[in-house]
């Protein structure tokens, strides 16, 4: 089953649609929405989600809620937990999570440990004391200010008539507790203050206002009707004007209240009693126009009047308390949040089932608490913007559009970066990038990997995109922003798919193709050019004349020269680029091997010395073979020389051992016979650019597979089908530019060093002028006397100046 929205509604999309993932390329989505009644405002640039259900337990992770508690706690069999570390507890399927309200043990901690002694404690006459122990055995007998038995399953509340409590105990009790409190919280030791435990969830894509339900397993550890309200969820946009309430009354109830426009809607049910030592299935859900109340699979109260509350949502939402103290005292299990208001008959039946609530098409937040705070949804299979759009009038009265929706990769092609940074781990700049340029469009960081040092890298107003591919080709890290709007920074090796094809996964049409296609055995490589070592006092030619002014090196330039005449040094400030500089007594250009006099000057006679100190440029040609893959090959072709030649051309290479490893890399991508894969299968998860291991029987494949692309569409009207091709292990770094990227090895880089980021600073100014002025503003660009070209800095051009190369 698939679901799509478009700018967050739901829509009927016709059968044909499409999505198209490659590697190294934008994720995109063609279809044609067929119903648009309520679609009259669509446009390029809203956004499209493709979800569809749960198979084999291949849920998305969004992310993590935030539980915050400033102090230590004591779990339910005595264990200490520092600050912020979550209590696990036991919950009705797996574990749950406690959230509790603050309090202070009145009790000496060795006592609180284990009462061995008649005891006495401080508390306040008039105020409200319980008593509890945590242990299994022994009891403590009250007097002073109040009275009673205390036992490990019989708390005494007291209201105090002395200043003094005393307590005898009997067997030796352990986890004694006396708390300012009308009921029992959970021990924690004595001298120790407890503060408040609070759960936050994301609101974005997780609460969808109008169509909702929410459904949690909630297991009481204090005394519920005991005052005050204990509250399960909250999503508070303006306190007690607008905001969702789900929490139990002061008498023990469940109970609703939404605030909207200060209009206040509520159901408190009568036979909703929560109890200490029970367990409780509660949903709510909300329709717009009907809100309910079920406890255990049966509805127990509904409003038909309710509105939803206005206003923007909140960043966060509570789980079992409130932004203020009414926390819920008890464990929460098996959190479930949907887009739609469930029905009477589909809560009963997840009820009576016994099992923990799936994750299906309509599923925003799933949380199971098993250890962690990890928030599961539906899977997404495409997400991202509409890009293109045709409406047309496909039947009378009724406008359909053609869509061509693009991933958010494209959020980064929108915004520029204008920033330089020195010494610096790309994934730090990765994520300089997110806060400066991409964070207002909703991106938020994934997993960035550090990735290596970069010594310099310069972003002139450039996008984002751009910059984010500097540090992708050189560190050899890749890139992307998912479908939950995470920039993740990552090592192919590390993007491994969420499942292992094996022959019990559902797929059919597994089909192995080798080719020799693409294959060869003896790489020829025509890189760019490399520096020569420095050549010292070159004498060009021609010899001095009296009549020549340009002399002609060896190599071309790569730096600029020194210049000696009669022995004699040319001063660097009188050595100046040719076509770009003026009153100079010689010149000379990048790539050329040309030296020329300026004409102002005095011819060198016969007999006088010209000598050059340089580096100079040459072509680099590489030419790496496979000796044991030739002998392969002429094994099975019988009667050939069994080599296959090919030849790439990488100008960007400029180095010798770039252009040998660069080499080395294509002959271990090409140099065997590769095997394509391709399978059909409906289960969803898959995305090019994964490593997949495969493991057929069959076929005798054990190993990863570099997912090469995934092209999904309706197998029918309830399923989605995935074609998948992908690559066998010896392509596991990927296309060319891919060995290109990681043979930089772990070095530091340069990024547009030649470049200098003038940040624009708007600024406005008013003034009053008695008659008129001209102002004219040119920006001509210079070369400062000491900069002159290198291996990647480059001369500048001043405007209206024309570049003369010899």
């Amino acid at each position: 089953m698939r679901s799509f929205t478009f700018n967050g509604i739901e829509s009927l999309v016709s059968p044909g649609w499409h999505v198209s993932d490659q590697i190294n390329q934008r994720s995109t989505m063609q279809c044609t929405i067929v119903d648009v009644l309520n679609l009259t405002a669509i446009e390029t640039g809203q956004e499209v989600i493709v979800y569809t259900e749960e198979k084999l337990g291949n849920a998305r992770d969004i992310g993590d809620g935030t539980f915050t508690r400033t102090s230590n706690a004591t779990m339910q069999d005595g264990t200490i937990v520092t600050a912020n570390v979550t209590r696990y507890e036991t919950g009705q399927f797996g574990q749950a999570i406690m959230i509790e309200e603050g309090t202070t043990n009145l009790m000496a901690a060795a006592d609180s440990l284990q009462l061995t002694a008649v005891k006495s404690v401080t508390i306040s006459a008039g105020a409200v004391y319980t008593v509890s122990i945590s242990g299994e055995s022994g009891s403590i007998s009250l007097s002073g200010a109040g009275s009673g038995t205390v036992t490990s399953t019989a708390p005494v509340t007291i209201t105090a008539s002395t200043t003094t409590l005393t307590l005898t105990p009997t067997g030796n009790p352990t986890l004694c507790q006396v708390e300012q409190k009308s009921y029992k919280t959970s021990w924690i030791q004595g001298g120790i203050v407890r503060v408040v435990e609070t759960l936050t969830l994301p609101t974005e894509g997780v609460f969808i206002r109008g169509n909702w339900t929410v459904e949690m397993v909630f297991i009481p550890t204090s005394t519920m009707n005991a005052g005050g309200y204990k509250d399960l969820w909250t999503n508070v946009i303006t306190a007690l004007v607008n905001a969702y309430y789900l929490a139990i009354s002061p008498n023990g109830h469940l109970f609703i209240g939404i605030y909207s426009g200060g209009i206040y809607y509520a159901i408190t049910s009568a036979i909703g009693f929560i109890s200490l030592g029970g367990t409780y299935n509660i949903t709510i859900s909300g329709n717009g126009s009907i809100m309910r109340l079920y406890c255990n699979g049966i509805q127990i109260g509904s409003d038909t009047a309710y509105i939803e509350p206005v206003g923007t949502l909140p960043t966060n939402m509570y789980i079992g308390s409130d932004p203020g103290v009414a926390k819920a005292n008890g464990l929460i299990d098996d959190l479930r949040i949907s887009n739609i208001a469930r029905s009477d008959e589909e809560i009963l039946a997840d009820y009576n089932s016994g099992v923990a609530l799936p994750i299906d098409e309509h599923t925003t937040a799933k949380m199971a608490f098993d250890g962690t705070l990890e928030i599961f949804a539906r899977p997404i299979i495409f997400g991202g913007t509409i890009d293109t759009l045709d409406d047309y009038e496909g039947d009378p009265g009724y406008l359909y559009y053609n869509i061509i929706a693009v991933d958010y990769n494209q959020l980064a092609d929108k915004k520029l970066m204008a920033a330089s940074y020195s010494s610096t781990l790309a994934g730090n700049i990765v994520s300089a990038i997110i806060t400066a340029a991409l964070s207002d469009e909703g991106i938020t960081a994934g997993t960035i990997e550090n990735g290596d040092t970069i010594s310099k890298a310069v972003f002139n107003y450039i996008k984002a995109t751009d910059a984010l591919d500097y540090l992708k080709n050189v560190t050899g890290l890749n890139w992307n922003i998912n479908f939950n709007k995470q920039l993740n920074f990552f090592s192919n090796a590390s993007n491994i798919s969420p499942w292992t094809l094996t022959d019990s996964v559902p797929h059919e049409n597994f089909k192995r193709t080798r080719t020799r296609d693409q294959y060869r055995n003896k790489q020829y490589l025509r890189a760019g050019t490399g520096k020569t070592s420095v050549q010292t006092l070159e004498k060009p030619a021609p010899a001095p004349d009296g009549i020549s002014r340009n002399f002609i090196l060896r190599f071309p330039i790569a730096e600029k020269p020194v210049i000696y005449v009669n022995s004699t040094a040319v001063l660097s400030a009188n050595v100046g680029v040719n076509g770009l500089d003026t009153g100079k007594e010689w010149y000379f250009t990048y790539n050329s091997n040309t030296v020329s006099e300026d004409s102002s000057e005095a011819e060198l006679t016969a007999g006088s010395t010209l000598e050059v100190t340089y580096s100079g440029l040459y072509p680099i040609i590489a030419v790496i073979d496979d000796p044991a893959q030739i002998s392969a090959r002429q094994a099975v072709e019988t009667g050939t020389s069994g080599i296959y030649e090919s030849v790439v051309t990488e100008k960007s290479i400029n180095e010798n051992n770039q252009a040998i490893e660069y080499s080395e890399g294509l002959i271990l991508k090409y140099g065997i016979i590769p095997s394509i894969v391709t399978f059909d299968t409906e289960v969803p998860g898959l995305q090019a650019g994964q490593l997949l291991p495969i493991q057929k029987s069959l076929y005798g494949i054990n190993s990863s597979f570099l997912i090469d692309s995934v092209q999904i569409s309706a197998a029918d009207s309830g399923t989605t089908n995935y074609f998948v091709r992908c690559l066998d292990g010896s392509s596991l770094g990927g296309w060319e530019e891919w060995f290109k990227e990681l043979l930089k090895g772990n070095r530091e880089f340069v990024i547009n060093e030649n470049e200098v980021v003038i940040l624009l600073n708007v600024q406005t100014e008013n003034e009053s002028w008695a008659g008129e002025i001209t102002v004219i503003t040119t920006t001509p660009l210079y070369p400062a006397e000491d900069l002159y070209p290198s291996e990647t800095l480059y001369p500048g051009t001043a405007t209206g100046l024309e570049v003369l190369n010899d």
